[in-house]
């Protein structure tokens, strides 16, 4: 913003923001104005750029705590509006170790759920993203026990990366790249 503007509104806004700040928000010169509240993150292994998990700001939900909603074409995480702003801001550093601390601290915990329930929900876009994977890495997705009993373990193989690395071993990763002492080949 180029001036101060106090109590800003914009229809684009999700409902809960009006019960967040009935009175808007106030922006302060030099604040970044953006509108629009959701984070899409990719977990297909395709690499489509078909999104299955969003990520939302909810006045309902308490800070330090969140939400997940399996019944929509994605699934939806609900987080606090204070905690929705520290996420976006840790979600656009990609070479930050912030953003390494997501996979294991929040997108784990949900693909868990996701696949746990996968049997109770229908032809949704996540449903599918998530028995594609699943295939992908050899689980078959029609035996809910298995589903329930090994759904970290699938969860881990679903989200590994292009390194076969998993979610704890890309924070630990991050923050060793972070931390590490300058060697005789990096001066």
């Amino acid at each position: 913003a180029a001036r101060r503007i106090e109590g800003f509104k914009s229809g684009e806004h999700d409902g809960d923001f009006a019960i967040a700040a009935p009175d808007g928000f106030l922006i302060e010169p030099e604040n970044i104005l953006a509108v629009g509240n959701i984070h899409e993150v990719d977990i297909d292994e395709t690499g489509s750029a078909s999104s299955v998990i969003d990520i939302q700001a909810s006045g309902k939900v308490e800070r330090g705590r969140f939400d997940i909603d399996l019944a929509n074409p994605r699934i939806t995480v609900l987080v606090s509006n204070a905690d929705f702003k520290r996420l976006q801001d840790a979600i656009d550093h990609p070479s930050d170790a912030r953003r390494a601390t997501i996979w294991p601290s929040l997108y784990l915990h949900v693909i868990v759920e996701g696949v746990r329930k996968l049997p109770e929900f229908g032809d949704y876009a996540w449903t599918s993203a998530f028995e594609r994977a699943l295939g992908k890495s050899g689980f078959n997705t029609d035996d809910a026990d298995s589903l329930q009993r090994n759904a970290l373990e699938y969860a881990q193989k679903m989200i590994h990366d292009e390194k076969d690395d998993y979610p704890l071993g890309m924070m630990l990763d991050a923050f060793t790249e972070e931390d590490a002492e300058p060697q005789d080949d990096d001066l």
